[in-house]
């Protein structure tokens, strides 16, 4: 489902819930992105068989228990292998789940049926989803006589605004998605012409920017708790969401949090709640969806009142589309989490494709001095001494640390919970929670590998995206041990969920 048609459902009063595959709990997607696009909005409440307003331990719906055992027993006795059975079975299972009130995953048809492969050359490629893009795409075209592609999730307006820098002419633009580095060529699917493009370029640049990290607290699940890019296109951007009076906004150690409750503010009845020094602990209350949040403060517990929470506690960087590539994690003191290991703004291991901007950890203030050197590298010419001695100070001022020498000693400022028990959920798309994980480590599943492969951490839709960061960060706290001994687990292509027959 398209960004946009997915915008024009909240137009009505309306809860979105995706069907949580674990526990039937109701479930809305917390971020609102080309990866995560299973969302399904019901104009009506819907009825599940527990009340988590009265409920300490919500459990799976009625029969689920029974049903599993069940189809255990069939299992074990080959019914399942039967041909017959495999022909027919799925389809029996839908119509057996369609008597259910829980809401299932909508079934709807590729968008891009019979897409066009088109292949494409290029001397340079930027993938930019962050207006220092749009300053780098300038400083290249300046510096470099080669063509230059640049492609962004993002319209060329957003960038624009966010840059306060118009893009040269000469740049060609694309909004498109980033599928991933295939065997023949960076494969993107072009919104604008429905096609996939399959672009040979001699050098990649990648502005990823940041995403909201998911905040870890007691049912943290519920539908309408949403990250704080999605709050700003549904009530700034849009106008939509009509219905919400009263917005809770949870803020951590970022400018940028302050910067989205403010937006916010102008708009909806605004309370802020900043997580970073003085909060214990959190659990948000509601059913079918969320109606406010318990804080325990210093100070005692405090109740309020919300009908949408909004999470701008703290951003990670999209490291994504460089892991893929073969990049390695490293630890950067300027964001407090992980990145991607860069030297001189090249991706480790990797000639002529560049990972820059705030996500590699270069400070703010150094952002365009970065993006004006490294435009004169990637076209190939010489530095001269000043910018020599200025691209080592860059690299310095990142504050890159060798994972396997850092212990997250304080609480991160996006887990909200001081012990692991509960409905706090580390991956929503696979329902693993903070306890989940905690016990898969305590067994002996050491690695991040090995972890996924045990609790099904990070196979959803959103490969990792939302649980990757979180899951480093608390078994380090929690257990005490180094982030990098932890590991991390494959990035593989395609970055975004596509239907198979669509690649081809």
């Amino acid at each position: 489902m398209s960004n946009e048609k997915s915008f024009s459902l909240f137009e009505k009063e309306t809860i979105p819930v995706a069907s949580s595959p674990k526990f039937k709990r109701p479930r809305a997607p917390f971020y609102m992105e080309s990866w995560c696009p299973w969302i399904r909005v019901h104009a009506q409440p819907v009825f599940y068989l527990y009340d988590p307003r009265i409920s300490q331990s919500p459990s799976p719906k009625i029969g689920s228990s029974l049903s599993t055992k069940i189809r255990k027993k069939l299992g074990q006795a080959g019914f399942y292998h039967s041909f017959l059975v495999r022909s027919i079975w799925s389809q029996a299972w839908k119509k057996i789940v369609s008597y259910s009130e829980n809401p299932e995953l909508p079934n709807i048809d590729s968008e891009y049926e019979n897409t066009e492969i088109e292949e494409v050359k290029k001397d340079f490629l930027i993938l930019g989803d962050e207006g220092d893009a749009i300053t780098f795409a300038n400083f290249l075209y300046d510096e470099a006589k080669g063509s230059i592609l640049m492609i962004s999730s993002k319209s060329r307006k957003e960038l624009e605004n966010e840059s306060k820098e118009t893009l040269n002419d000469s740049v060609e633009f694309y909004t498109g998605l980033y599928l991933g580095k295939f065997d023949d060529g960076f494969v993107f699917l072009n919104k604008e012409k429905k096609k996939i493009l399959k672009i040979d370029a001699k050098s990649f640049v990648i502005y990823p920017g940041f995403r909201d990290s998911f905040p870890i607290f007691e049912n943290n699940d519920l539908p309408g708790i949403i990250g704080s890019s999605l709050a700003i296109k549904l009530l700034v951007n849009k106008g939509l969401l009509k219905e919400i009076k009263k917005v809770t906004v949870l803020i951590g150690n970022d400018e940028r949090g302050y910067e989205v409750a403010n937006e916010i503010s102008k708009y909806k009845d605004t309370t802020i709640v900043d997580v970073k020094n003085n909060v214990k602990e959190i659990k948000a209350f509601g059913y079918p969806k969320i109606e406010g949040i318990i804080v325990d403060l210093p100070s005692g517990i405090e109740k309020i009142n919300t009908d949408l929470l909004v999470s701008a506690v703290s951003f990670i960087p999209n490291i994504e589309p460089a892991l893929q590539l073969g990049g390695n994690i490293v630890y950067s003191s300027n964001l407090n989490t992980i990145t991607v290991h860069t030297k001189n703004g090249e991706i480790v291991g990797n000639n002529n494709m560049y990972f820059l901007g705030q996500a590699s950890g270069t400070p703010k203030n150094l952002v365009k001095e970065e993006a004006e050197i490294a435009a004169k590298l990637a076209s190939g010419k010489s530095l001269s001494t000043t910018e020599s001695s200025k691209l080592a100070e860059i690299q310095k001022e990142k504050n890159l640390i060798d994972p396997n020498e850092v212990i997250v000693k304080e609480r991160p400022v996006f887990i909200l919970t001081s012990n692991t028990k509960g409905m706090k959920f580390v991956c929503p798309c696979q329902d693993v929670t903070l306890e989940d994980l905690i016990k898969a480590f305590d067994m002996g599943f050491s690695n991040l590998e090995e972890i996924k492969r045990f609790t099904a951490l990070g196979t959803g839709t959103c490969q990792g995206r939302i649980c990757r960061i979180a899951a480093l960060h608390a078994l380090s706290y929690f257990r005490n041990v180094p982030i990098g001994s932890i590991g991390n687990f494959r990035q593989r292509a395609p970055l975004v969920p596509v239907e198979i027959e669509y690649l081809r």
